[in-house]
């Protein structure tokens, strides 16, 4: 039987709980499951040491691209610009901003039109060219920038 890799950020509880954790569950099938789980700790030098360890397993997957989350949904969307160079994944958000401090609203919960969206990716697009990018849009939610040079950002 093949490997299967099932990732659920956050299911693995911390080392030192873990026996006892694992012990109390009257999930067997689950208990079983993750007693075989490898558990993906931050090592000293790891380059995405301050993300999270499901973000960092992402990354990890493919070392020729930041993040390789962003090739796999510019193929899923058929975009014609995938997958050479080194792309990366932007989502338009909206910042709050207060006297003391700034709050980022969760991006699916953006109601931004395509239409918007359009408007805003084209007002932005003669900027990032000017810089010397590419950006290609696909989707309200997910646009692509290609910064060859950012590869080890």
């Amino acid at each position: 039987m093949p490997a299967t890799t099932l990732l659920i950020p956050f299911a693995l509880p911390p080392a030192e709980h873990a026996r006892d954790l694992l012990k109390s569950l009257r999930l067997p099938a689950l208990a079983t499951l993750l007693a075989r789980a490898s558990d993906h700790r931050q090592h000293h030098g790891d380059p995405f040491a301050p993300a999270l360890p499901h973000e960092r397993w992402l990354a990890s997957g493919n070392a020729d691209n930041s993040p390789p989350v962003a090739h796999a949904l510019m193929q899923g969307l058929a975009l014609p610009s995938a997958p050479q160079g080194h792309w990366f994944l932007l989502q338009p958000v909206h910042f709050h901003i207060a006297r003391d401090h700034l709050v980022l609203t969760d991006p699916p919960s953006l109601s931004i039109s395509d239409d918007e969206a359009r408007v805003l990716f084209d007002a932005i697009a003669p900027l990032v060219h000017e810089a010397g990018h590419e950006l290609v849009y696909g989707g309200a939610h997910h646009w692509f920038l290609r910064a060859d040079g950012w590869k080890g950002l």
